[in-house]
This record gives C-alpha cells, structure tokens and sequence, in this order.
C-alpha cells in the first residue's frame, strides 16, 4: 500500500507508523531526524500529494517547502555533515562574539585610566 493512499511510512530503519509523529514527541525531540526529513521528500518526490504528505508527518507546508528548499536533492549522510557543520558555526559565533564583548570591556578599563581592580590602590608597608 502506497504513502498516497494512507498506507505506512517507509524509512531506511525499517517501517515506521505516522504516528511516530504525534505532537508530544516532537515537543520532546525538537526536531525531526535526518531520515525522516528524507522520508518525507521522496514521498513527495515519487508524486505523493504534499498537502496529504504535511498532513501525516505533522509538518506545515512551510517546513516542507523550507526542507525541500535545504536538503533537496540530499543523501542522509551529507545531511548530517551540514547539520554538524551548522552547529559548528552556531558555536564559534558565540564565542567570537563573547570574545568582542571581553575586548570592549577590556577598553574601556584601560581607558578609564583607573587600575581594574577599582579605585582603591593598596600600599605594602614592611614591618619595622
């Protein structure tokens, strides 16, 4: 039985049921797996209706068009890379960023021209 005519979802892990897709599991997780990103664009691509597609994944159309604008055309693998390769940069943009953040306080400590300890200044004393 076909996708189209309300039959089970075929992955690559095996046979998964729609309901794989209920809401509290994707509340859950956040985010759809790789295969089944792909599971839904070649459902679409061997000519299943999209809106019945969205419809048993639990997407809207607007995540389907956004999918298949991204990964069209992609093999699971070279999804994973990207989406590594995504969170990769996501990372070191936060540090850059916390970098410059550092740099700027760091100027504007040494401009003060005040120690950056604060406005105290301490004097050692030898006992005698």
């Amino acid at each position: 039985m076909d996708v189209a005519e309300g039959g089970r979802w075929n992955f690559a892990g095996g046979d998964l049921h729609p309901e794989i897709y209920s809401r509290q599991r994707l509340a859950k997780r956040g985010r759809f797996t790789e295969e089944q990103i792909i599971a839904v664009l070649r459902a679409a691509e061997s000519g299943t209706p999209v809106k019945g597609l969205c419809r048993r994944a639990g997407v809207s159309m607007v995540t389907f068009h956004k999918w298949k604008m991204k990964f069209e055309g992609m093999e699971i693998s070279e999804m994973r890379r990207m989406r590594l390769l995504e969170d990769e940069n996501s990372r070191l943009i936060k540090i850059v960023a916390q970098q410059a953040l550092d740099i700027d306080a760091l100027k504007v400590v040494l401009s003060s021209g005040r120690p950056a300890g604060g406005t105290r200044s301490v004097v050692f004393m030898h006992p005698s």
